[in-house]
């Protein structure tokens, strides 16, 4: 008998595996980790760490499993969070909690964790259990020392981007290119074609931007890349760098893969830039509040050295410490300019001054003469290594709080002729009036740039409004247009979507709906309308709604507000459900998809 119990207690023994800090090959997300897994007869138990922001809340849904050998592993329970309920995240931003799966086989090599079918849902590919992958650090991270700086390009061209990321790793989402443009701002475009693995964009361009990647949920990808006008970019995504990133975090470090690989004309200094070399960013935004004295701004300057001296210490690539502190210095005067705005629109506010008393105003609200001083003798902001900043505010730095002291008296009178008009640019409105200012312009790209960026987005209007309906808004009053909207689809369940382009959750959110309009939401019944106002511009709407199926309205500011003021919302998106019987209400829990998912099937039902 004792043998027996020997027996049977080496038998329990041996019918356990355990793996800490197991190989990940890739991630879809960053807020969750597997940091152990214990395989028994009877159990999987994942230890798992959570990372988000403080009082914000990730959730594991029910539908969890583990795919491994072409079947999936249902999840049964979890410890430290509920399957289907929000974990809210403490101050620190972390947490850890458990989960409890059915048994995959002892003798199972690899694993993928896939938390449910929603676009987004945290999904961790390739975690190994053979203990034959493991993380080997890159040969040598470059220190190329003689990439030279990029110079900015005052061009006009027609670009491409060719972007290489697997399906799988996409993970049901759509990517977007977001241009960055210190002088003329923002831009995000859409895929021109989507194939598989390959996604390609083509885009007017004015001048070198910076550029981003991003996801539908505005999960950056790939960020801060160099783009020529009239280039052709090639970009590969390096999948395993999310993996990476996961067990790098697990040993205290940062990863030392690339994101990505580039083609093109600024490949060299962009694949330098690819890897993180642990450069802290100059975190300003604590400066915003308006309060305070004029002695706030040399604490920015403070502490704006103190981060350039750090990063000129580092033993990195030249290049980049140089890039590092162009975007510091950018961002300190960015940040200078936009508290100098804020207190000047506060002080308006309080008491309207003549126009002729605007710059004593600005004087008196902004960084004093010495503070300026000191600014000038660091850098100088007519430099044009400052157009190729990662900060779209090249204009508010010059024009708020500096009076010349950092570029030539043309370029600001050029920026301020581009200020007054790059809106009616990108919206394609421009009138004679505004194209005869620009005649004006000593530089030549300007003028180019902002005629070229009004025809394109004329002949994008002319083109998507042969593609798109926009819905004729009723003529009623205000507080009776939602009715009169809704009341044609009585005896259905309508979806109604407040929205803007400019919005990120309410794009992603909208995207996220789009594929399951051909699945669980492939009914007649159900009827989306989505309801947007003029601040969106008209080539940025229209560019949005192409191929994104409902009944869209475009309306004025002012009934928007009305509904503001109808449903008492507090931001977008936000979201009226209507029953088939014509009462509705207030939905803002569809801002958590699952749910909006399961209330409307609901509703269905009814």
């Amino acid at each position: 008998m004792a043998a027996s119990a020997v027996l049977a207690a080496t038998s329990a023994v041996q019918a356990q595996k355990v793996v800490d800090s197991p190989y990940i090959e890739s991630a879809s997300s960053s807020s969750i980790d597997i940091e152990r897994v214990t395989l028994t007869d009877s159990v999987t138990v994942l230890d798992m760490h959570g990372y988000y922001r403080p009082h914000m809340w990730i959730r594991i849904v029910p539908e969890t499993v583990l795919m491994a050998g072409g079947k999936a592993y249902a999840a049964r329970d979890a410890k430290g969070a509920e399957l289907g309920k929000e974990l809210w995240m403490p101050e620190s931003g972390d947490s850890v909690f458990t989960l409890y799966f059915e048994p995959l086989p002892l003798d199972t090599r690899t694993f993928d964790f896939i938390e449910g079918n929603e676009p987004g849902a945290f999904r961790i590919w390739g975690v190994d259990l053979s203990g034959e992958k493991s993380h080997s650090p890159a040969a040598i991270k470059p220190v190329a020392s003689d990439v030279a700086y990029p110079e900015f390009m005052w061009e006009t061209g027609e670009s491409r981007l060719t972007l290489h990321f697997p399906e799988k790793n996409r993970n049901g989402r759509s990517v977007s290119l977001i241009l960055t443009s210190p002088v003329f701002g923002q831009e995000e475009i859409r895929p021109d074609s989507t194939a598989g693995d390959v996604i390609s964009f083509r885009f007017p361009q004015y001048g070198t931007c910076r550029a981003s990647l991003v996801l539908d949920s505005r999960e950056v990808l790939v960020s801060g890349f160099l783009i020529a006008p009239g280039d052709d970019v090639q970009v590969d995504v390096n999948t395993h760098k999310s993996g990476d990133m996961l067990m790098a975090r697990r040993r205290g470090m940062a990863s030392d893969e690339a994101l990505a690989s580039f083609s093109g004309r600024y490949a060299d200094v962009n694949n330098l830039s690819a890897y993180d070399y642990g450069i802290s960013s100059l975190n300003l935004s604590p400066f915003m509040n308006p309060n305070g004295d004029a002695g706030v701004y040399g604490e920015m300057i403070d502490l704006y050295n103190n981060a350039r001296r750090g990063v000129e210490s580092m033993d990195i690539p030249q290049v980049i410490k140089a890039m590092s502190i162009i975007d510091m210095s950018m961002g300190l005067a960015y940040s200078m300019g936009v508290r100098t705005a804020i207190r000047v629109n506060e002080r308006l506010e309080e008491k309207p001054v003549p126009a002729d008393s605007a710059q004593f105003v600005i004087d008196t609200c902004g960084p004093s003469a010495d503070d300026i001083k000191r600014m000038a003798e660091m850098f100088d902001l007519s430099d044009d290594r400052f157009l190729l900043s990662d900060f779209p505010g090249y204009g508010m730095a010059l024009l708020f709080g500096w009076r010349g002291h950092f570029a030539d008296p043309e370029r600001i009178k050029d920026i301020k002729t581009v200020c007054s008009v790059i809106d009616l640019a990108k919206s394609g409105t421009m009138t004679q009036e505004n194209f005869a200012a620009l005649d004006s312009l000593s530089n030549p790209l300007f003028a180019a740039a902002l005629r070229k960026m009004n025809d394109d987005k004329v002949a994008q209007i002319a083109s998507y409004k042969e593609k798109v309906k926009i819905e004729t808004v009723p003529d009623v009053a205000d507080g009776e247009l939602f009715d009169a909207i809704v009341a044609p689809h009585k005896g259905k369940v309508v979806i109604v979507d407040f929205w803007n382009t400019w919005c990120g959750p309410c794009r992603a959110s909208i995207t996220s709906n789009e594929p399951l309009k051909d699945d669980v939401f492939a009914d007649d019944d159900i009827v989306w309308i989505y309801l947007a106002d003029t601040s969106s511009s008209l080539p940025a709407y229209l560019t949005f709604i192409n191929g994104v199926r409902g009944l869209h309205y475009r309306m004025s500011e002012e009934q928007m507000q009305s509904f503001y003021k109808q449903f008492n919302l507090d931001g977008i998106p936000s979201y009226v459900l209507v029953r088939r019987d014509g009462t509705y209400s207030l939905r803002n829990d569809f801002r958590d998809h699952a749910l909006m998912k399961k209330s409307i099937l609901e509703a269905l039902a009814e």
